[in-house]
């Protein structure tokens, strides 16, 4: 039942102090937001530069990557590459996933013949225990 109390507000000093806090939880969201955002202009930069100073030699092969002026996107693209032609399954998938190709699925296991002891929880007890059972002289 309501009473004066009920609907009092709580302390006004109490009040005060958690939208301080709320107040300082947002700008230090905020901060962290901006500085992501920052960070991640900055990586788009260093993925554009070239390796080594002067313009990006084009590549036409694999083995013209080696030593190549590329930048560090082409870099890391290259090394993907080696790395799954080398057998390195988890690159490969990474690969694959990259250039929109889904990996294949593990092919299903052979379902087995279930035991007498699963027939028999599969509601055919009566028929599996009846050939098992004993005969009687």
């Amino acid at each position: 039942m309501a009473n004066e109390q009920n609907l009092k507000r709580g302390n006004p000093a109490t009040q005060i102090t958690s939208g301080r806090m709320a107040t300082e939880y947002q700008k230090k969201s905020v901060e962290k937001r901006n500085l992501n955002t920052e960070m991640r202009k900055r990586l788009e930069q260093l993925v554009k530069m070239t390796l080594k100073e002067g313009k990006a030699d084009k590549i036409k092969s694999l083995a013209d990557a080696k030593g190549a002026n590329l930048t560090v996107s082409d870099a890391l693209l290259v090394k993907l590459v080696t790395m799954a032609l080398s057998g390195n399954i988890k690159a490969m998938n990474k690969l694959m996933e990259l250039i929109g190709m889904s990996s294949p699925e593990p092919p299903e296991a052979p379902q087995e013949q279930g035991s007498s002891f699963v027939n028999a929880l599969n509601g055919s007890a009566e028929e599996v225990w009846a050939d098992e059972a004993p005969e009687k002289e």
